[in-house]
């Protein structure tokens, strides 16, 4: 069974296996089945679509994400069978128990579009709330939105920014053009040079690096990190941090979407988790560990 999508919630701040629990829906004949379902007129006009989440946040007592609508490509190749259909935006109240799934909403949104030269954007790879609430050392009150500027070999990271009580209202988002903020989403220009289909930026706390932003990401094997001065950026070329040992072992295996997880790190490092796949479905069903993500803790280098 192929469940697209879960979420979990984990008790305390400290990465505790024990502490952990996942959650999903089970499908009409009492399967285990996706967490959340698209229900957007885009959505459901793909047939046998679903939700790619990308990254969530909780604003208040709501959940917010915004999931790309992703429906079947035969014609791709074995393991990316898939095609982008639009990004959507999904929110759902939270209480003490967790997820209260009957009062999600969703809605189709323009986040998905194609600049003048050709190239598509789409938005959601990695949030960033820059609020109290979040424990942000420097809060404006926005809710960033990081997107991704299609391009080979490597995407490039873009930026959106909403206040986070206004995420729901387009009319609220302005778009970073390198200089300023932009009511037209057309004027978007990247803040770093590269990344991958998903990220993560934050604010650096303690050790030497304090003050600065990472924006850390997977390019090939490699888990990478890049240095900005705010937000925005401007990141630099990301660094090579750490070479993922499952990459290249055969079997289709391959690695992805790095992204730090500050609410779960020390000050003075960053906890990182990289993803690991195969292209092949008979090794998912000969090694299900395959189909895991690893996580490593990195620490910034005194300088002597």
């Amino acid at each position: 069974i192929m469940v697209n999508n879960t979420l979990a919630i984990l008790e305390g701040g400290e990465p505790d296996p024990a502490r952990i629990r996942f959650l999903w829906q089970p499908t009409p004949a009492g399967k285990p089945g996706s967490a959340v379902l698209p229900r957007t007129p885009r959505g459901q006009a793909v047939g046998g679509a679903y939700l790619w989440l990308q990254d969530v946040v909780v604003i208040g007592s709501r959940l917010h994400c915004f999931p790309l609508i992703v429906g079947p490509n035969p014609q791709g190749p074995e393991g990316f069978q898939f095609a982008l259909h639009g990004v959507a935006h999904l929110s759902l109240p939270v209480g003490p128990d967790g997820p209260d799934w009957s009062g999600q909403t969703q809605a189709d949104t323009p986040l998905w579009y194609t600049v003048p030269d050709g190239r598509q954007v789409s938005f959601g790879a990695a949030l960033f709330p820059n609020t109290p609430e979040a424990g942000a050392p420097a809060p404006d009150g926005h809710l960033y939105v990081y997107g991704l500027l299609q391009g080979r070999p490597w995407p490039q990271p873009v930026v959106a920014r909403v206040p986070a009580a206004s995420c729901d209202d387009g009319d609220a988002w302005r778009f970073w053009d390198g200089r300023n903020w932009q009511p037209q989403r057309e004027a978007v220009a990247p803040v770093g040079t590269a990344t991958s289909p998903e990220f993560s930026v934050c604010p650096l706390v303690g050790g030497w690096w304090e003050g600065r932003h990472a924006l850390v990401c997977q390019l090939g094997a490699d888990v990478c990190l890049a240095l900005g001065d705010s937000p925005v950026g401007p990141f630099g070329e990301p660094a090579p941090l750490y070479r993922c040992p499952e990459a290249g072992t055969g079997a289709g295996v391959y690695v992805y979407n790095a992204k730090a997880h500050p609410h779960l790190s020390r000050p003075g490092e960053l906890l990182v988790s990289y993803n690991v796949n195969t292209t092949s479905w008979t090794e998912h069903l000969r090694q299900a560990d395959i189909y895991r993500p690893r996580f490593v803790r990195v620490r910034a280098a005194e300088r002597g």
